[in-house]
């Protein structure tokens, strides 16, 4: 009897197709409004001028070798401050340190967030009565207001140097930002989780004796995937804002740093009638990133509220 040969493989499987075909509605529906696209477009840059930016500001973020209150030229596009540095240079420089410390810091708070929220709303019962009792007595309070606290006790450890006390106490504005998102992220994930847990196939996973944590993360976390890339991209302009206000009421970036909230509070005052653009250019660079992030993140609400 001749072997019968397998068959060939697939070069796109089915769900491979599928998958594809969401991904091209998605960019469609996406860059259909041409307010999303603008955003889109003013966080992508944000995010080049992140990467890449350091290759091409024309001077280092702390050279004083220039004139001082120096107003805008070809020279000096965004004119110098009043040391002397160049703030075009401070602002391109200062583009990484916002988008990182708030990207990461929304980052850990989305990745934690959603565990607890799923756990607490898989789990319910005394629980997630607890755990719900607590996010919300958390969540009345303003986010400032907790991120100043949080600083306030971890700039206070004095930590031995290396240990992970000193770790928390040098990137204490990240960690502000992971503890302040982590209960409204594990807030919306557990109020989706509620309502996809009652569901048949959650049912049939249990019937089928699979474990919590399979039942979490393969059954419950695709479902509520829509609400929470919303709530990320919302949490991210929020952290972006956050990060700022702490650079500018001085307990966030220190100096020198190029942090575009402590360039605004170092040029405001009496500093500000000298060399106005140095405290303008980077407030607009703040506002023009948390326009961007808040356009883009509307239009991925759009496109999960229409399914």
């Amino acid at each position: 009897m001749a072997a019968i040969d397998p068959p060939l493989p697939v070069a796109n499987s089915p769900r491979r197709i599928q998958r594809l075909t969401s991904l091209r509605r998605f960019a469609t529906e996406f860059f259909r409004s041409p307010q999303t696209a603008i955003g889109t477009l003013i966080v992508i840059f944000f995010l080049l001028l992140a990467i890449f930016g350091p290759a091409f500001a024309p001077y280092k973020a702390n050279d004083q070798n220039h004139p001082v209150s120096h107003q805008p030229s070809a020279e000096y596009p965004m004119g110098t401050d009043y040391l002397g540095r160049d703030v075009y240079s401070r602002v391109i420089l200062g583009a990484r340190s916002i988008l990182v410390t708030a990207g990461a810091g929304t980052l850990i708070a989305v990745v934690l967030g959603t565990f607890l929220g799923l756990a607490v709303g898989y789990q319910g019962g005394l629980v997630d009565e607890i755990i719900g009792r607590f996010i919300d007595a958390f969540l009345a309070l303003p986010a400032l207001l907790i991120a100043l606290v949080i600083l306030g006790v971890l700039r206070n450890l004095n930590p031995p140097p290396g240990s992970w006390q000193a770790v928390l106490s040098d990137r204490s504005v990240l960690v502000v930002i992971a503890i302040v998102y982590i209960p409204l992220v594990a807030r919306v994930v557990r109020s989706s989780t509620l309502d996809v847990k009652t569901r048949e196939f959650i049912w049939a996973a249990q019937i089928r004796g699979e474990t919590w944590l399979y039942i979490l993360f393969r059954e419950i976390l695709p479902s509520v995937a829509p609400a929470l890339v919303v709530e990320a991209s919302l949490r991210f302009s929020y952290a972006i804002f956050l990060v700022a206000s702490l650079g500018f009421l001085g307990v966030g970036a220190r100096p020198p740093s190029p942090d575009w909230g402590l360039m605004v509070n170092e040029n405001r005052g009496g500093i500000y009638a000298l060399s106005p653009w140095a405290l303008n250019y980077p407030a607009l660079a703040i506002a023009v990133l948390v326009v961007g992030v808040n356009i883009m993140s509307d239009g991925i609400k759009r496109i999960v509220q229409r399914g």
